[in-house]
């Protein structure tokens, strides 16, 4: 019974299948969107199943490839996939069991790949500071910030503050260090006031950023030199420099000869080191690499063993625990094809019992099952996004098809966005095997491109729907010639400006007992473009267009409530129609169809000149009815 316009006939059936058979004939019902399960061990808790422990394997197994994924997005590794051209055949357990070992190890040699780089970009942290430390401290003592240094902290000794703060016999010294550059102003302060002016600061930034190795930020840093007195003050500048996390370099030589040899060192390591990282670095990308090209193979043949376990748990043992069985729905016409799926389940395994396929009587309701194409999934998609018709009722999306675009285009009718819109499908359609090729994973790309085919659509009926306006990005045109001519002659119209007056409007009416060409009949189709120059042109187009939709609106409603009336027909429920449909149609033809009627009846009869209708003297426009106003 099932078909285009109704869901598809349901068949309540149990499975059984030999125990060693079963996970190979599951796999090849997951193929096709055939069968749907009844889970017989519902009041099981999930963690007492029987393939809890697969499951949770598939589990660890899939947090692996989430990792290696987040590690080959991390280098900006492409990760190619193909799966969609594949058919959905799991691997046997040999090479899962080979897989599982393989991400295991990858892990591993992954890992400690990030340890050794962490490490390694550490190291090479150090010796960057070290060599910028080395020469800028070089530089101040080559300017004389040393005797700037001493003059002024002798100053600050002759203060009380200072001789408190020292002792005779008390050696000059300074303190070498690397700081972050957005905290040397602060730390400056700070030192200052916390050796009472007795310590003396000088920084010079480093030029090129640095990295930091737990995150891979880039670091702007400065570097420091405080001049003191005594040990005393060291232990200050010591606590001040730990608390912004700034980092000394004590063993700074004091002579500008070790320090010149102690940065050729330093520099010969930087050289060394970044050629330990840059091999690294080729030897991570060539592992990840490799991994990226199967990465979306491993993934899917995890979750579909992962899926395949999931399913199993809904089965349960016979009386001798040699067979399982299950409790399915299945469409009518499908059930050879699924005995047939069974079958080869089986002679994969190597079996030798055949399944048994038997069709049970049930008083369940069974599930509502519409097949679509790529083509009607997506309206599918919107009707089933309001609610999911009942079992056999009719399906509503074959209808959609039409109806959603149409009303679209009455409610965005212009011939230029229309154009616009349809060739946007256009592209979407023709490209989509490209387009599904590139694996866009752009949400906002995702969403229209599921829906080219009603954007196609949507286009063509706007375009349809800008012609009847007469609406090219808000402007008309004219194809067929107007029916209105003008009734004036030149030159009146030339006096007529004349007399009006530079600066003031001048309004020109156009009487339709003496412009509009009678012989000519209705415009062929659409809107005559003369209306474009109408002074009432929005009122008038606004009005129609909202009658139109009106009219429109209400005829999709009477023909939701006709299609009902069939179900209540197929299901040979009397008292449906006679407490549901009836009412309804009353209600809806007694106010809005009459409407419709009305509108429709004014259109046709109520014209500008003066007339009788319907018995009644029409004394012109001015005196026509408002329907929608009076209506309500």
């Amino acid at each position: 019974m099932g078909s285009l316009y109704r869901s598809e006939e349901m068949r309540f059936c149990q499975m059984i299948v030999e125990k060693d058979s079963a996970f190979s004939c599951v796999a090849e019902l997951g193929k096709q969107p055939w069968v749907q399960f009844k889970d017989l061990n519902a009041d099981v808790n999930s963690f007492q199943r029987m393939f809890v422990r697969d499951i949770r394997r598939f589990d660890e197994m899939e947090r692996k490839l989430r990792f290696l994924d987040a590690q080959i997005q991390k280098d900006g590794i492409e990760i190619p996939d193909k799966t969609f051209q594949e058919p959905n055949d799991v691997i046997n357990h040999s090479e899962i069991n080979q897989l599982e070992q393989t991400l295991t190890d990858l892990e591993r040699d992954v890992n400690n790949m990030n340890d050794s780089d962490q490490q390694l970009k550490k190291n090479y942290l150090e010796l960057k500071e070290w060599e910028a430390v080395l020469q800028k401290t070089d530089q101040f003592f080559q300017g004389g910030i040393d005797d700037a240094a001493i003059q002024e902290i002798e100053t600050a000794n002759e203060t009380e503050a200072g001789i408190q703060m020292r002792s005779d016999k008390e050696p000059m010294g300074y303190s070498v260090g690397v700081i972050n550059r957005d905290k040397v102003g602060v730390f400056e302060r700070v030192l200052w006031r916390a050796c009472r002016r007795t310590a003396f600061l000088r920084s010079a930034d480093i030029d090129e950023p640095l990295e930091n190795p737990n995150t891979g930020e880039l670091m702007h840093k400065s570097v420091f030199i405080v001049f003191h007195n005594g040990d005393r003050l060291k232990a200050i500048i010591d606590k001040v420099s730990e608390g912004f996390k700034a980092k000394q370099y004590n063993q700074c030589p004091k002579l500008s000869q070790d320090r010149q040899t102690a940065l050729s060192k330093v520099q010969h390591n930087i050289r060394d080191m970044q050629t330990v990282i840059g091999q690294t670095k080729d030897h991570r990308l060539k592992v990840l690499n490799a991994a990226a090209a199967n990465l979306k193979v491993w993934l899917k043949q995890v979750r579909l063993y992962k899926s395949i376990y999931h399913t199993l748990n809904y089965f349960t043992f016979d009386g001798i625990g040699k067979f399982f069985v299950a409790e399915c729905w299945i469409p009518f016409k499908d059930i050879e094809s699924v005995r047939a799926a069974l079958e080869r389940g089986v002679e994969k395994n190597g079996g030798t019992v055949k399944p048994v396929l038997n069709i049970l009587h049930t008083n369940e309701t069974p599930p509502t099952y519409n097949r679509t194409n790529k083509f009607t999934a997506v309206f599918q998609g919107i009707v089933d996004s309001y609610g999911i018709a009942s079992y056999l009722e009719l399906n509503p999306a074959p209808y959609t098809i039409i109806t959603f675009p149409f009303i679209f285009s009455c409610m965005f009718g212009d011939l230029g966005h229309g154009i616009l819109m349809f060739l946007a499908g256009l592209f979407l359609v023709v490209r989509e095997k490209n387009l599904e090729a590139r694996q866009i994973r752009d949400e906002i790309f995702t969403m229209f491109f599921g829906g080219r085919y009603i954007i196609l659509l949507m286009g063509i009926f706007s375009i349809h729907a800008g012609l009847i306006y007469n609406d090219l990005f808000a402007k008309s045109f004219n194809i067929f010639g107007s029916s209105w001519v003008n009734p004036y002659k030149h030159e009146a119209l030339e006096h007529w400006f004349n007399d009006s007056g530079h600066g003031k409007e001048a309004h020109m009416e156009v009487p339709p007992d003496f412009s509009y060409q009678h012989q000519m009949g209705p415009y062929p189709f659409g809107m005559d473009p003369i209306w474009n120059v109408g002074e009432n042109k929005l009122n008038f187009l606004n009005s129609m267009k909202m009658k139109l939709s009106v009219i429109v609106g209400i005829t999709q409603m009477a023909f939701g409530v006709v299609l009902s009336l069939l179900n209540h027909r197929f299901f040979k429920s009397a008292i449906d129609t006679y407490t549901v449909f009836i009412p309804q149609m009353l209600f809806l033809g007694c106010i809005f169809m009459y409407l419709c009627l009305q509108i429709i009846l004014k259109w046709i009869f109520f014209w500008v000149q003066e007339d009788v209708i319907f018995g009644q003297q029409y004394p012109g426009s001015h005196c026509a009815p408002s329907l929608l106003v009076s209506r309500f």
